[in-house]
């Protein structure tokens, strides 16, 4: 039951669950299945932008995050980072199997694809 047992003793839930473990096991009880009571709704997940197709063009992708294009392309084969020539963060070259692909990335971390080549 709930509440106070005795006078200043009352239990939280996970300690009324471990001790009703230990008195089943002293018992020699099988086990208790635990079935969630609730269960957290669904969310969705948001889908990369653009959607990928089937035939999907790295050239597509310029303007976009690095994130959704490694998404749809995969990672690169290599890659190599120096200063900017366009500001506070640095430019970004990513070598792709066929193609290659050059970024930049902010001084807050954020990377965009600049163009394909």
């Amino acid at each position: 039951r709930d509440g106070e047992q005795t006078s200043g003793v009352s239990f939280v839930p996970h300690e009324k669950l471990m001790i009703a473990r230990l008195l089943l096991e002293d018992l020699k009880v099988d086990p208790v299945v635990e079935e969630p009571s609730y269960t957290e709704p669904e969310v969705p997940v948001a889908e990369p932008t653009p959607e990928p197709v089937q035939e999907a063009s790295p050239y597509d992708y310029v303007g976009y995050d690095l994130g959704t294009f490694c998404s749809v392309f995969g990672y690169p084969g290599d890659s190599a980072y120096g200063p900017s020539c366009m500001g506070d963060g640095e430019d970004g070259i990513l070598y792709y199997d066929g193609f290659t692909v050059y970024t930049f990335r902010s001084s807050d971390g954020s990377e965009t694809v600049t163009s394909v080549a």
